[in-house]
């Protein structure tokens, strides 16, 4: 009759254990207990380092732990259809630094403490490997003999995943926010100087001669056109690189073919080619990318305008258009025989309004920093290597077409 109790409070506790939401191993760490007792009798002070030192005692003391049962919830994790199948495949489901972990355990417990939490990596029965947050508990017995001990395990893998993706929308989100706050401020100062003359033209335009002798009303008009064409093409460029920088287009495209994009954007800047006395020089034929064609567009054009925008005033503009593949990428190179740039610039190049000339040569600062932006959408960098008046290689690297 004195087991009858005892019988059905093992019964209902088989039950909960079955049938509880994490999965949970029922082990007994007797044979550990006594394993470290004679540890500590035989003269050892520190079990930590006692057994770091000594791998093979490591590997006894794990072969001292005896799983009596293992839950519905902890086969399902591990892919096992029953408990021996899980408890005989256990050794080669720990990973490697699982030892470490152990150790901290039976340090902590031969320390006096009841409890242990740790992280550690484990394999599934198919191989996957799972993050997870173990939590020991010693459960008191009148003997304190460490027999019944409940190993549970929850899940980290999927919150981690989470934790990791919600990591990188932060560091995107705070790329974002730099850039336009960049914008703001460049935008701000770069606008402020066409505004300025069209305010000044236009109040020419008010003032009744003899005070505006000397500019006449189709100069006047002239300027403002020009200042807000200016505007204009900012604006448009601010919205080019607001787009590139915030837009989710994926980054898995259907196979782009650089040759014909290149010969759209011949076509399309034939005026500069000509008037500048350029040659376009395409060296080999270029490897099918997987980049959405209007992207690649806005890199060759950014890059070829340039080229016959900083041509060197000694010799014919010459511009040199390749590429080479390497691993799953194609490499990229825009070669001109310009002006170049000096090294210690060659980094500022790629900023936002960031320019090393002056008013004198057209344009807003903005066309290799929205190359850049493009680049770094397809998880690819772009770099130049210059000498002053030995003209630039500027290249890039996107995916090739799978």
């Amino acid at each position: 009759m004195e087991n009858k109790p005892r019988s059905i409070r093992e019964s209902r506790y088989r039950t909960l254990f079955e049938h509880a939401p994490v999965a949970i191993w029922d082990e007994d760490f007797s044979s550990l207990k006594k394993f470290l007792q004679a540890l500590i009798a035989s003269g050892v002070q520190d079990i930590r380092e006692h057994l770091e030192s000594n791998p093979d005692l490591i590997a006894e003391a794990i072969r001292r732990v005896r799983v009596r049962h293992v839950n519905r919830v902890a086969r399902e994790f591990y892919g096992a259809s029953s408990e021996e199948e899980l408890i005989l495949a256990l050794p080669r489901l720990l990973d490697p630094t699982a030892s470490r972990v152990f150790i901290d355990e039976i340090t902590a417990l031969a320390g006096g403490a009841s409890t242990f939490t740790a992280e550690l990596s484990t394999f599934t029965l198919s191989g996957e490997r799972r993050l997870v947050q173990m939590q020991v508990a010693v459960l008191p017995d009148e003997e304190d003999t460490w027999s019944r001990v409940v190993v549970a395990f929850t899940d980290l893998t999927e919150r981690r995943h989470l934790e990791q993706s919600l990591q990188r929308a932060n560091h995107h989100l705070r790329r974002i926010n730099s850039d336009l706050e960049h914008f703001a401020y460049s935008a701000a100062h770069d606008l402020r100087e066409p505004l300025r003359s069209i305010a000044l033209y236009a109040q020419l335009l008010q003032t009744p001669p003899p005070r505006n002798a000397g500019i006449d009303m189709e100069t006047a008009i002239g300027y403002i056109l020009q200042n807000a064409g200016r505007m204009q093409a900012l604006i448009d460029d601010l919205l080019a690189f607001a787009r590139t920088i915030d837009s989710d287009d994926p980054l898995q495209c259907p196979p782009c073919m650089p040759q014909s994009v290149l010969s759209e954007v011949t076509a399309s800047i034939t005026g500069a080619i000509k008037e500048s006395g350029s040659k376009i020089v395409v060296e080999h034929d270029l490897p099918p990318v997987s980049v959405e064609a209007g992207h690649l567009r806005q890199l060759l054009q950014n890059l070829l305008v340039n080229a016959i925008k900083y041509r060197s005033p000694h010799r014919a503009p010459e511009i040199r258009v390749s590429a080479v593949c390497s691993g799953r990428q194609a490499v990229f190179c825009v070669a001109d025989n310009g002006i170049g740039i000096a090294r210690e610039y060659q980094e500022r190049v790629f900023g936002i309004f960031d320019r090393l000339h002056g008013p004198s040569v057209e344009g807003n600062g903005i066309g290799l920093a929205l190359c850049k932006k493009i680049v770094e959408k397809y998880e690819g960098r772009i770099w130049v290597e210059s000498e002053v008046d030995a003209g630039c290689r500027f290249y890039f690297t996107v995916p090739l077409a799978t």
